[in-house]
């Protein structure tokens, strides 16, 4: 989980550095300069690998570039489905669709840029010639480029913003296993985690929220959408000042909301996932001192070399951390578990209780007699002003209620306690008569 997170970390820095050379931005000095080439192996940016203009005698552009960098992935992600539909057809599991949009989902950043490279031209000679920035060599204003164009505008729609969707769309097909709490509140950390270890072996595919919180299943769309904006969608920045404003302005935003998020389950990713962030926004402040000339020779060399120290440190930082922070991690979910329980007993003695009295009201007949909303308590006392019955004792029952009284008392009877239930509160009446109106 941690060597992913510095893979996406380190593929942002390569291509947020190669982005800004792009627009105009200086040379980041060394050593950093070498820390970040030594991870450009995460790009997966095979064409500046092979050596494909030897390869073909014709030549090889960005418009072949283009083709294979979006046809591949599209021909691998068909594959899997195939592989997937014959395995079901033989009434097998296949993961090829899980792998698949995993892989797919790490290559994205370099896909999407090559697409966006597409569009961005510059002109010279006050306009008279225009040429691709990514490869000088095609001409702005030739039929090749317009149809390049029409397809790279289709590559968008497949790839920056089809992929997030249909990841999107995967996910909500499973939000009932992977945030069970949602539809059942009463449910325990215990049985969320059994819940969703069954939908995701039920459904490979929401093994991608597996790291995060169940109400955070869908947090991997976020961070996809944040490695895009940092490496495709700020080509679409005009000047360097302006490129360094947004990623400036996407890269503490993103950082602010991880950090008050905090997604992950495991509180040591979470840290270290934010400590990685911070690597972007540092990456980016530096960026700015060299392009404003505030850091040159020694002092650039010095900063570098702070710059790859603190990163290293940071890292190990939070590889040292783990064991306090999964400590920290069970201290809140058994307060929430036993929280949990007590509701759940606290529930299920009210509906016995309430079951008992409703039984209770059907044996003594009186469930027709009273309204639903009375509350009432009877109380047998000894006679005080009423006469004595033929055995001598007498017996008068007295009825509190908090409603008007439900049924009619004898004539004598009503006038005898005419002042007590005047005001609505007590009323006296003799077991005789309390019997014959039951």
């Amino acid at each position: 989980k941690r060597l992913k997170e510095v893979f996406v970390t380190m593929q942002i820095l390569n291509l947020l550095h190669a982005n800004h050379k792009q627009v105009g931005g200086a040379e980041l000095p060394d050593p950093y300069k070498t820390f970040l080439q030594s991870f450009d192996v995460v790009n997966f940016d095979f064409v500046q690998f092979v050596p494909f203009d030897c390869i073909y005698s014709g030549g090889f552009d960005h418009a072949d570039a283009l083709l294979m960098q979006t046809l591949f992935p599209l021909a691998l992600l068909g594959l899997a489905v195939f592989w997937k539909g014959l395995m079901k057809a033989r009434k097998k599991k296949s993961n090829s669709v899980t792998l698949a949009m995993q892989a797919l989902i790490l290559f994205l950043p370099t896909i999407s840029r090559r697409i966006c490279h597409s569009f961005r031209c510059s002109t010279y000679d006050q306009g008279d010639y225009s040429y691709l920035d990514a490869d000088l060599g095609i001409d702005c204003n030739t039929t090749k480029y317009r149809l390049m164009l029409t397809y790279a505008g289709a590559m968008v729609l497949v790839f920056p913003l089809g992929i997030p969707l249909l990841t999107f769309r995967m996910l909500y097909k499973n939000r009932h296993g992977l945030n069970p709490r949602k539809w059942d509140p009463t449910m325990t950390d215990e049985e969320v985690e059994e819940k969703r270890k069954e939908s995701i072996h039920e459904h490979p595919i929401g093994g991608i929220a597996r790291i995060f919180k169940p109400h955070y299943m869908y947090w991997e769309i976020f961070n996809t959408i944040r490695r895009l904006t940092l490496t495709s969608f700020v080509l679409g920045c005009p000047t360097l000042a302006i490129s360094t404003i947004f990623t400036m302005a996407v890269s503490i935003t993103t950082l602010v909301i991880e950090r008050e998020a905090k997604p992950h389950k495991n509180m040591s990713l979470s840290a270290f996932t934010y400590a990685m962030q911070w690597q972007i926004v540092m990456m980016v402040l530096f960026s700015l001192l060299t392009d404003a000339g505030f850091t040159k020779g020694r002092d650039a060399v010095v900063i570098s070399s702070a710059l790859c120290i603190t990163n290293l440190l940071l890292i190990g930082s939070i590889f040292r951390s783990t064991r306090e922070s999964k400590v920290a991690l069970r201290r809140p979910s058994d307060v929430h578990r036993e929280t949990l329980t007590q509701l759940r007993s606290a529930i299920d003695l009210k509906t016995t209780r309430e079951e008992e009295e409703r039984r209770s009201f059907a044996d003594l007949g009186l469930r027709s007699t009273f309204s639903a909303a009375s509350v009432f308590e009877v109380e047998m006392v000894p006679p005080t002003n009423l006469a004595a019955g033929p055995s001598g004792t007498g017996n008068v029952s007295i009825l509190e209620y908090t409603s008007n009284p439900l049924w009619a008392l004898n004539e004598g009877d009503q006038d005898d306690s005419k002042s007590d239930s005047d005001d609505g509160e007590v009323a006296v009446v003799s077991a005789e008569t309390m019997a014959d109106e039951v």
